[in-house]
């Protein structure tokens, strides 16, 4: 029963090494910069504001999480029915993540997956490996502001509150720009700018439907030797305890007794 958050790591979006020494090379890499500064890209150009108008919420101040709709599916083109919901947006994981009972709804089946080439990390602090990853169509907005882009998932079987996750990949490939107190997101596209809200009663949903879930999670088996010593005592047996510590006070009284008198 997994239902605690931590940052998530590895999944099928971190870059393949074949061999332990690409591996080294790649992290060393990250304090030695030889391509210099990246000024531009792709979407740079589009500017992305927040506004009051923005501010959609129930409630505030809060501090829920950022859970979305999205259209996600083999078709480039946004059709309706296709829509998944309970997305958490997490910068804090970099895999994407579609939960196995989502993954069945939507129509698929494990002969669509391939094999993962990392395990995933974070869940609750466990190592989780994945049943596959499939690559699929991720949609937001429509008609001339529509933007489509190929997001690799890793699918996951574990009891989870969201149906999928959008983690750093997701939302470096759309550029998408994201404002927590106001639980919305932006994303440039070439008709304009996307803009995608966060359901604040869905959110909180989810998070009490892991809390609900999550009082079990703790609960300690104790084993036959120590139910032995847990279980009530019959009369007899508690009439004998007591004689005996009654006897090992009287012990240590006499002995104190005996080492003031030779003192």
């Amino acid at each position: 029963m997994v239902n605690i958050i931590n940052t998530i790591s590895r999944g099928s979006n971190e870059p393949v090494h074949e061999t332990k020494r690409q591996h080294k090379e790649y992290f060393r890499t990250v304090s030695h910069v030889s391509e210099g500064k990246c000024f531009r890209t792709p979407w740079s150009h589009v500017p992305i504001t927040f506004t009051q108008a923005d501010l959609r919420l129930q409630h505030y101040p809060h501090n829920d999480p950022l859970v979305i709709r999205a259209n996600i599916g083999k078709n480039s083109v946004h059709f309706a029915g296709n829509d998944v919901g309970r997305i958490l947006v997490d910068n804090g994981s970099s895999a994407d993540i579609l939960v196995w009972q989502c993954f069945v709804k939507m129509g698929f089946t494990e002969q669509a997956l391939k094999k993962s080439q990392y395990p995933l990390i974070g869940f609750g602090g466990k190592r989780i490996e994945a049943l596959g990853k499939i690559e699929l169509n991720v949609t937001f907005g429509e008609g001339v502001t529509q933007r489509t882009e190929a997001i690799t998932f890793d699918v996951v079987d574990i009891n989870y509150p969201y149906n999928a996750i959008f983690g750093r990949n997701t939302l470096v490939k759309f550029a998408a720009i994201i404002h927590q107190p106001y639980l919305c997101m932006k994303i440039p596209s070439a008709g304009g700018v996307v803009t995608v809200y966060g359901n604040q009663e869905e959110a909180r949903r989810c998070e009490d439907n892991a809390y609900n879930t999550n009082k079990t999670v703790h609960a300690i088996e104790a084993s036959e030797e120590d139910t032995e010593t847990l279980l009530p005592k019959t009369h007899e047996e508690t009439i004998k305890t007591k004689g005996c510590h009654q006897q090992n006070t009287q012990r240590r009284y006499r002995y104190a007794k005996m080492c003031l008198i030779v003192w």
